[in-house]
């Protein structure tokens, strides 16, 4: 048998794994569908699959896109290497382009980070700051964090989620799994849980490491979680956050924690059609300028915009609209 034989027939058993497992949910899927979007690297993790096919319950009754191809690569508006505007309320990709390509996400990462810790955590748990948390962080995004410091749950959790804290990132991973190391495991295996089989994490924080990598679509799969819980769409959809805690001599700090959306930064409330509910930035040198960003219509319809790698911020939002408003 050839080599290009042996990876047909894996890639045909994984396919098969994967749509018993999506066609277990009750989601209505095809085994067609599944096969194409294994074309585009959807899953060929086989034990990422397993995982999925164990987890699966978390998709219970829900109806997900699988977009049958990124026929939105020529679209030469978008230069970003990947790009989507996808429904959130029913199977239905408006927009797809390069949605299963591994890439480096930057602090989009902590969408991941947030849904672990809002699936074991109580917002009220008050967390103290360590110095090895805070190591290393220079050139980073900070919330200017101190050793001692002692914050709640939910205001580490705005300041990771508006203005990127690294250090607010750190914070939560070693107080949730007792290390950094301990709590990518936990990242992971929840991203294989949701079928995200084309994701691997390093750290809680997004920044640039070997082998720290999602796609669009798995992106697109978290988010559609996170929406169901009100404590993270609360977060999400601020301009700013006024956070007031205790420092290691028991003094209080206050500080505010403001939005790095463009949208939230100048109060515009609208793109087209849509209504702009709030999201999540990433930058680094690598990973280039990304943006998640939730909308609604006038009727509730929720979507989920996003675009990965653009080559600069205006260039990103110049995307993110064309995509919004194109469609």
């Amino acid at each position: 048998m050839t080599e290009q034989s042996k990876d047909m027939k894996k890639n045909r058993f994984i396919a098969v794994l994967m749509a018993i497992a999506l066609l277990g949910t009750g989601c209505g899927f095809m085994k067609e569908d599944v096969l194409l979007a294994n074309k585009h690297g959807f899953s060929k993790d086989a034990a990422a699959v397993s995982s999925f096919t164990e987890g699966k319950a978390l998709w219970a009754g829900t109806e997900l896109c699988i977009p049958k191809d990124t026929a939105d690569a020529e679209d030469e508006a978008v230069s970003a290497g990947a790009a989507l505007l996808f429904h959130l309320d029913k199977p239905e990709a408006v927009y797809a382009k390069n949605v299963y390509q591994e890439m480096n996400p930057a602090s989009i990462t902590t969408l991941f980070t947030a849904y672990v810790i809002l699936q074991s955590r109580e917002l009220s748990d008050v967390v103290t700051v360590t110095a090895d948390e805070l190591a290393n962080l220079q050139h980073t995004s900070t919330i200017g964090l101190k050793e001692g410091d002692q914050l709640t749950v939910e205001q580490l959790l705005y300041g990771m989620l508006l203005c990127s804290g690294v250090d607010a990132a750190n914070v939560l991973a070693v107080d949730t799994a007792g290390s950094k190391a301990g709590f990518v495991r936990q990242m992971n295996k929840a991203a294989k849980e949701l079928g995200c089989v084309d994701t691997q994490f390093q750290n809680a924080n997004g920044l640039t490491e070997w082998g720290h990598y999602t796609t669009a679509y798995d992106i697109y799969l978290v988010v559609h979680k996170l929406i169901e819980d009100e404590r993270f769409m609360k977060i999400i959809s601020q301009d700013a956050f006024k956070a007031e805690y205790r420092n290691a001599e028991g003094g209080v700090c206050e500080e505010t924690y403001l939005s790095t959306v463009r949208y939230k930064e100048q109060g515009i409330t609208r793109l087209g059609s849509l209504n702009v509910i709030g999201g999540k930035t990433g930058t680094t040198s690598s990973a280039g300028h990304c943006l998640a960003l939730i909308l609604n219509s006038d009727s509730g319809d929720r979507y989920l915009a996003l675009v990965l790698k653009a080559k600069s911020r205006d260039s990103l939002y110049e995307q993110i609209e064309h995509i919004v408003k194109k469609n």
